[in-house]
């Protein structure tokens, strides 16, 4: 079970990296994610700190 949930624990990390990055920039015009760019960066923030405390404790 571990091995499978890792991989996907880390294409979701990128998924939120790039929706930050996303909203964060203006790269994409008419981008749908400028208004809830707060809301993306404490989910990121909130998911990938869970992540690292759930790592921690599995080892």
């Amino acid at each position: 079970m571990n091995k499978l949930l890792r991989p996907l624990e880390i294409v979701i990390s990128i998924i939120t990296l790039a929706l930050v990055i996303l909203a964060l920039t203006n790269i994409w015009p008419n981008n749908p994610f400028i208004k809830y760019k707060f809301l993306i960066v404490i989910f990121s923030i909130a998911y990938n700190r869970s992540l690292i405390k759930a790592y921690k404790n599995r080892n």
